[in-house]
Parts: structure tokens; C-alpha cells; sequence
């Protein structure tokens, strides 16, 4: 059986016999497939009819049409449904592999066939995405303020003697671009002399630019220190006094401010049309997959399932914590 199995061109048939077959009765009569007007072939008792046919023509779009490609075409039917035969003599198509495919291939067809139509039927009008807009305008499209900071900083791990190390360092640069010495435009932060004057790697190459922090939004420890000293600068280059905290000794310029807003419907609406096309197919969805069932009698034996034994289960790996990174090498001193 294995051997079968591991054979595409095997399975290939199976599927394809047992999809077009799998409704109906496994085997014909002989006399009722003799009386099948539109059989082409026959193969044991499984009649190879002119339906099946004319799907294999047109999957194969033949360039000519002459009695040697449609000899041709009906060939490799009957050699197809010969093999699926011998496949359900070996009882392949009891194979749970092959249930399953099967299974997957007559549900696609019928939500190709009986569910797509009713999802095409769906749609929004304007009118609806205004009423929603409106209804969710408070809690869904407020638009927090933001602000984009650059940020010198020493790990002085909460030392004073740390502390008074590199705090003369950050005053003289506070100086040099506060009376004009230095002119470093905002949107450099603080340029050079990040790379000298920080020790954190992800923004010091940058003009110490950590780029956006919004209002309101998780962020870790160190980011919210340099968010709440950037909310007492009101325009772009102001700088912040140099701050000593636990997690280290800071120095934050103003980039950019973006205040509170409430977005505008033309910006959001194409959003809004897609949820709520989304909700409401799915609403159609489950009601549809929910008249299927209760139209079937369905059995569960909750004793036999909770009595199954030696199900194997994937081993998952221990979660990696990965803090964010805020030191690099040394930096001279």
C-alpha cells in the first residue's frame, strides 16, 4: 500500500476517479452502463461517459480535432480509471490520506458551487460605511499624538559616579545646540554626536532618532522615559534638560510633533467597506455552513475520542525573550 501511496501519478487517479465517483455507488451494473447512451467506455463496471470526456478535451486543449486525439484522450481515461480501480480493490480509497484530499476537493466544489454565489450577492453602500464612520468616529479613528525624538543615553545603571561621568558630556552638547553653536537642523537630531555621546546601537547612527512614539501606545521602559521627556518640548529642536533616571542618563531633542486628530472619512472608508464586507460574509458564511450540518445526522462519541491513546504531539521549543537592545560596545571615554 505504501508503495501506491508514494506514487503521485497513483494518486493523482485515485483523486481524481473517486471525486467524480465518490457520491455515487462504487460500482455500476453492467446492463445499466450498456444502457448509458453516452458512455464512451467502459472499464469493468465503470462507464467512462461523454461528460468525462469532453472535461479531459478541455483541460488538455488539443490543437487538432481528428479520430487519432480523441483516440488518444479516451486512452488515457480508461488507463485512469483502470488504475483507480485497482486502487479501491486495494482499498486505497479507505486511506485516510485519500479520504481527507477527496474530502477537501468535493468541499471546494461545493463552495464554488453553492456558497460563492451568496458571498458575491454581499455589499456595503456608502450611506452604511457613513453610519459606521460615525458611530465608531470616537473610539476607532482618533488618530493619538505622536512624536519623533533623538535621544543621547549612557547606561549608567542608577550610579551616581556613572552619573557624574557623562553628564558634563551631554551638558556641553545641550549648550552647543541650544545658543546656535552647533547648527544641527531638527530633523538630524543630534547628528555626529550621537555616535560618541550614546550607547544605544539602534539609534546612535541615526542622530540618536528613534523615529515615532505615539501617545498612549505600550512601549518598553526605555522608550517611555524618552516619550515623556520629548512631551514637555513644545516645537522641533527643543531639548530636554539632561535627566538621570534608573535606566540610565538621557538627553532628548524634539524632531517633530504630530497633536491628537480624528481621521477623515475619505481616508478610512476603503477600510470600513472591507470590514465590514468581511463581517458580513462571514455572517453568511456561518449561516450557510450551519444549514449544511442540520440538514445531515451527525453522531459524536465523546467516550470513544477521550479514550484514544498514544496521540503524538509536537514538542514546541522554549520562547526566546530577546530584549530590546540598548547598549552597544563601549564607547571612548
Amino acid at each position: 500500500m505504501n508503495s501506491v501511496l508514494n506514487s503521485p501519478l497513483r494518486i493523482g487517479s485515485v483523486l481524481a476517479c473517486l471525486l467524480l465517483f465518490g457520491a455515487c455507488s462504487r460500482r455500476q451494473s453492467s446492463a445499466m452502463t450498456e444502457q448509458n447512451p453516452r458512455a464512451l467506455a467502459r472499464v469493468d463496471d465503470t462507464a467512462i461517459d461523454e461528460a468525462r470526456f469532453r472535461h479531459a478535451w478541455e483541460r488538455q486543449e488539443p490543437s487538432t480535432d481528428n479520430a487519432a486525439r480523441r483516440g488518444e484522450i479516451l486512452e488515457s481515461l480508461i488507463r485512469q480509471a483502470a488504475l483507480a480501480e485497482a486502487a479501491r480493490e486495494a482499498g486505497l480509497d479507505r486511506d485516510p490520506l485519500v479520504v481527507d484530499q477527496v474530502e477537501r476537493l468535493l468541499v471546494g466544489r461545493l463552495r464554488d458551487a453553492r456558497l460563492t454565489p451568496l458571498l458575491a450577492e454581499v455589499s456595503v453602500s456608502d450611506e452604511e460605511v457613513r453610519q459606521y464612520y460615525e458611530t465608531h468616529r470616537e473610539d476607532s479613528f482618533h488618530q493619538p499624538g505622536q512624536v519623533r525624538a533623538a535621544v543621547l543615553w549612557f547606561d549608567t545603571r542608577g550610579q551616581e559616579p556613572l552619573v557624574a561621568r557623562y553628564r558634563p558630556r551631554m551638558e556641553n552638547i545641550r549648550t552647543t545646540i541650544a545658543d546656535g553653536t552647533s547648527t544641527l537642523p531638527p530633523a538630524s537630531g543630534f547628528g555626529s554626536h550621537a555616535l560618541q555621546n550614546s550607547e544605544h546601537r539602534a539609534s546612535r547612527s541615526k542622530g540618536g532618532d528613534l523615529g515615532w512614539l505615539q501617545e498612549g501606545r505600550p512601549m518598553d521602559e526605555f522608550r517611555a522615559v524618552v516619550a515623556t521627556l520629548a512631551a514637555g518640548l513644545a516645537s522641533p529642536g527643543d531639548l530636554s534638560p539632561v535627566t538621570a533616571r534608573p535606566e540610565g542618563l538621557f538627553l532628548v531633542r524634539l524632531i517633530e510633533r504630530r497633536d491628537p486628530r480624528f481621521l477623515e472619512l475619505s481616508a478610512v472608508s476603503g477600510n470600513i467597506r472591507k470590514q465590514l464586507l468581511r463581517e458580513r460574509r462571514e455572517e453568511v458564511e456561518d449561516r450557510w455552513t450551519s444549514e449544511m450540518l442540520q440538514s445531515l445526522g451527525i453522531v459524536r462519541y465523546p467516550e470513544r475520542l477521550a479514550a484514544l491513546a498514544d496521540l503524538p504531539v509536537r514538542e514546541r521549543g522554549t520562547p526566546v525573550f530577546n530584549p530590546p537592545a540598548l547598549s552597544g560596545s563601549p564607547t571612548p571615554r
